[in-house]
């Protein structure tokens, strides 16, 4: 554990500066938003072992009303972790899965349920019981991590699904979203954030790759309706608490996930942003968030998170003050509605080890 400690310390700092060099080469070709910037100097690069490898996200965009999603098509693929073949069809409110463990032939199993959350806490149609999803009680046909495709309104997508060790198919899991900055992936995101060692196998995690290695923060983002099928499908093929939903992003997918904070509270339970900014428009209501951003980031200045701070200050309806928490510097507002954290740190465009774990923490205060 000391070993991949430091291996991910070292990619950290690497990564880091391999994109501070890039925003330099770009010069004034970035545009006039850091978001910009990000995108032009293609985001997140993951440097190990002298190599680097940057994502290109995955397909085109999904479609514009989070609600109307009618056909949702997911296959998974083994990565080495685990290995199956799972599809799922949803059309007219019917859901049939089929799932062959091993790629041996297997059992199929038929559903007439269909998997509908209205997150935020809310209760999930055809759930057996409160606090459980419709997957409860279902043989995973994988364990570990896979690369699943997903098609939601005739428009193809991606996302890497990893499941805590020893999953027990009758225990509700918290699941949570990781959202990547631009012109990376899922898979780099997981590669690159401690955030779901920490989580002690008690969480299920997605993590999404962004259409062409970006994402919408507007206030109608087509993303929504690709992020509520994955949401949809997780719990309808895996045993998890609708009221444990939670999302983390960072750089431009800390954009992305101030704007589902905003704009879709019902989407998850609460969130945490890293070196991100936003949302756009108006929210719907308050939501539990933390907010992380170093002083000295020269790719998206630390103004940005000051900004989502004020925002949901006002959001959360919060009082002024504030209590330090854990770790330093972290402060909690005092009289909100919805919890807000807000963490400043002394780095750049990253996150300190220390932050991976505060993220699990603040999500699991809230179950």
């Amino acid at each position: 554990m000391a070993a991949m400690t430091e291996a991910r310390r070292l990619l950290r700092s690497v990564t880091s500066i391999s994109l501070a060099l890039a925003l330099a080469a770009c010069g004034d070709e970035a545009g006039d938003s850091p978001k910009s910037s990000e995108t032009a100097t293609s985001g997140e690069s993951n440097t190990s072992a002298g190599s680097t490898s940057t994502g290109a996200g995955g397909g085109p965009s999904s479609t514009t009303n989070a609600s109307t999603a009618t056909t949702n098509q997911a296959t998974a693929t083994s990565t080495g972790e685990g290995s199956s073949d799972s599809s799922t069809t949803s059309s007219g409110g019917s859901t049939t899965r089929g799932m062959t463990a091993d790629g041996s032939g297997g059992t199929t199993a038929t559903s007439d349920d269909a998997s509908s959350s209205s997150g935020g806490g809310g209760s999930t149609t055809g759930d057996p019981m409160p606090g459980r999803s419709s997957g409860c009680g279902k043989e995973p046909g994988r364990g570990g991590a896979a690369s699943v495709e997903i098609t939601v309104d005739g428009r193809r997508g991606s996302y890497v699904l990893s499941l805590p060790r020893g999953y027990d198919p009758e225990t509700p899991y918290a699941l949570v979203f990781g959202f990547h900055g631009a012109g990376s992936t899922g898979a780099d995101l997981r590669s690159w954030f401690y955030v779901e060692e920490t989580a002690n196998d008690e969480a299920i995690f997605v993590y999404p790759d962004g259409f062409n290695g970006v994402w919408e923060d507007e206030v109608y983002s087509r993303d929504f309706s690709f992020e509520e099928a994955i949401k949809s499908a997780v719990m309808d093929d895996y045993c998890v608490d609708p009221s444990a939903v939670f999302a983390f992003g960072f750089s431009y997918g800390g954009w992305a996930t101030t704007q589902m904070a905003c704009s879709r509270p019902d989407l998850v339970r609460g969130v945490a942003s890293v070196a991100g900014g936003g949302p756009q428009g108006q929210c719907m209501g308050p939501i539990p968030i933390m907010i992380i951003h170093g002083s000295n980031d020269p790719l998206e200045p630390i103004t940005s998170s000051e900004a989502t701070r004020d925002d949901f200050l006002d959001v959360n309806q919060c009082d002024d003050d504030s209590t330090p928490v854990d770790p330093m510097p972290c402060v909690s507002y005092t009289e909100c509605t919805e919890p807000l954290h807000w963490c400043p740190h002394d780095g750049e465009h990253n996150i300190p080890f220390e932050f991976d774990g505060a993220i699990w923490a603040f999500f699991s205060s809230l179950r």
